[in-house]
């Protein structure tokens, strides 16, 4: 295998602050960042490696240092010619961000799991996240910069799935990715209340899918299966993980090493990774906008 020519995109949690408390959030916590040369490196490295799309995400990749350094980190990775995404609930973005983003920026994502407030707010989102996302999303289309919102199915949210696909196809989305919550094995039981089961997610999936069928919005969903063994994920150390099923659908997370020091063929031969579900998913995917 030719590991020199692969091509694929990367997710780097660059912070696990955050000023949000999402019930189903499975970040790393109270993890040291990396100073702001070292983060440069990482992105030098991955371009290395092969990564030509690197989505920024946290914890809030905002409170990363300063919000200036973030979107300095977002011009670095732009130079190296990879696309660029930030993944953010938009609390400390602006829509004068989003100008001084104009350019640097390919992909702006926020999470939105119901069009609900009172939903969003037992979820522990702020009242007013829907209306700052809308806001932002927009402002961000018109910069010319692709819209991309991420969906979390729990059991509080499950029935108000199907009544977000008429604002997904009017707001203009390129892609709405719909996740099936994932049950860490250290979770607590208050949040393993959020299980939502796989036939019923399934269930949830056609629908979905036959509702938006046809449309210009790329739909993607993906369960636990699907999403386990084959992301390229990076801590706020610069270390890659991956996620495991084991124990009854439960997930476990698995260091595989920094990326400084891990090649493509390391991270391959490690057990927990399944190299042809990585390879197949980035060569079936148009990885520019994964």
């Amino acid at each position: 295998m030719m590991y020199s020519r692969i091509r694929f995109s990367a997710s780097w949690s660059i912070t696990s602050v955050c000023n949000y408390d999402c019930l189903y959030c499975y970040r790393y916590r109270d993890e040291k960042i990396l100073e702001v040369n070292e983060a440069y490196q990482i992105v030098d490295r991955l371009y290395e490696l092969g990564c030509r799309k690197l989505s920024l995400a946290g914890g809030e990749p905002l409170c990363w240092h300063s919000k200036n350094a973030v979107f300095d980190l977002v011009s670095h990775i732009k130079s190296k010619g990879m696309l660029t995404e930030l993944i953010t609930n938009g609390w400390f973005l602006e829509k004068g961000d989003l100008d001084v983003l104009k350019g640097r920026l390919d992909i702006l994502t926020i999470d939105v799991d119901s069009l609900c407030d009172q939903i969003q707010f037992q979820l522990g989102r702020p009242v007013g996240h829907i209306a700052r996302a809308k806001r932002l999303h927009l402002y961000a289309k018109k910069l010319g910069m692709k819209i991309k919102m991420n969906t979390v199915v729990t059991s509080v949210n499950f029935d108000c799935i199907p009544e977000m696909c008429n604002y997904v196809r009017e707001a203009g989305f390129y892609r709405w990715k719909i996740y099936q919550f994932m049950p860490i094995l250290d979770f607590s039981e208050k949040e393993r209340s959020l299980i939502v089961d796989k036939n019923a997610f399934e269930a949830l999936r056609k629908e979905i899918e036959h509702e938006m069928e046809n449309g210009a919005v790329s739909l993607v969903t993906e369960n636990n299966r699907q999403m386990a063994d084959s992301y390229m994920n990076i801590n706020p150390q610069g270390v890659i993980h991956t996620n495991r099923i084991r124990n009854k659908e439960q997930i476990i997370k698995y260091e595989i090493g920094k990326v400084s020091e891990v090649g493509l063929e390391k991270m391959f031969s490690h057990f927990a990774f399944d190299e042809d579900k990585f390879l197949r998913y980035h060569q079936m995917s148009n990885y520019l906008f994964v």
